[in-house]
C-alpha cells in the first residue's frame, strides 16, 4: 500500500513540475528553481538550496527539486496548513488556528498516508 502512494504522491509532483516547466519556457534554470520553491513553500530559499535546485533542474530532475523545497519547515507550517484548515472551518479560512483535523492531515502527508485515508483511517 505504501508503495502505491508514494507513486501516487510522485504521479502529482511529476505533474505539477511538468505544468511549472510548461509555464516557465523562457526562464533560466534558476528562475524556474525560485519560481517554484517560492511557489510550494511560500518563502524564498537559502541560496545553498537555490543552488542545489538549480543544478537539479539544468540535470532534468524536477521532481528531485521539488521534494527539495519542500523540505523546508515552511511547506507544513504554512502551505500545508493553509491547504487543510479551510476544511475545517465554517468561513472556510486560512486563518483559523492549527486543529486536529489540520495537523492530522499534515502528519499524514508527511509520513506518506494514502489521502484516501483522512477521513476513514482507523
Amino acid at each position: 500500500m505504501r508503495s502505491r502512494n508514494k507513486l501516487a504522491y510522485s504521479l502529482v509532483i511529476t505533474l505539477m513540475s511538468v505544468m511549472f516547466t510548461i509555464s516557465a519556457v523562457h526562464a533560466g534554470p534558476r528562475e524556474q528553481a525560485k519560481r517554484m520553491h517560492d511557489r510550494l513553500v511560500g518563502v524564498p530559499p537559502s541560496s545553498a538550496v537555490l543552488d542545489s535546485m538549480t543544478t537539479k533542474i539544468q540535470n532534468g530532475d524536477t521532481v528531485g527539486a521539488a521534494y527539495e523545497a519542500m523540505e523546508n519547515p515552511a511547506f507544513y507550517n504554512t502551505t500545508l496548513k493553509d491547504f487543510s484548515t479551510p476544511w475545517t472551518n465554517r468561513e472556510g479560512s486560512v486563518y483559523s488556528d492549527l486543529n486536529d483535523f489540520s495537523a492530522t492531515v499534515i502528519g499524514m502527508i508527511r509520513d506518506e498516508v494514502p489521502f484516501t485515508e483522512v477521513l476513514s483511517a482507523t
